[in-house]
């Protein structure tokens, strides 16, 4: 029963998308506390930017000393915290850019 019911909903939903249905709700930025939200997602943004440069000192101060040392536990972790703290701020410095693209998709 559950799984007719799921069907039904997931062959109607893909109708209305096909059809290009707009239900006529537009996006209102105007909210009272959308310059609070959009100044904490600031904050937390450059916090994490910071954390990540911080990671990133730390990963090549370990590659270098583990490299210097001969010390391959040390090599390997700075290696791989470089790699991460690489992808997070690649991640991290296209997020708005992301959520633009994807706001701004058409569904027809």
């Amino acid at each position: 029963m559950l799984a007719t019911v799921q069907n039904t909903l997931v062959n109607a939903s893909g109708a209305v998308v096909a059809a290009g249905f707009d239900p006529g709700v537009d996006p209102n930025g105007g909210a009272p506390w959308m310059g609070t939200l959009r100044n904490i997602t600031g904050m937390i943004m450059a916090t994490c930017i910071v954390l990540l440069v911080l990671l990133l000192v730390v990963a090549v101060v370990l590659l270098v000393t583990g490299k210097l040392s001969h010390h391959g536990g040390a090599q390997g972790v700075g290696i791989t915290a470089l790699i991460w703290g690489l992808i997070g701020a690649a991640v991290i410095g296209s997020l708005s850019g992301l959520v633009f693209w994807f706001s701004n998709m058409g569904l027809s």
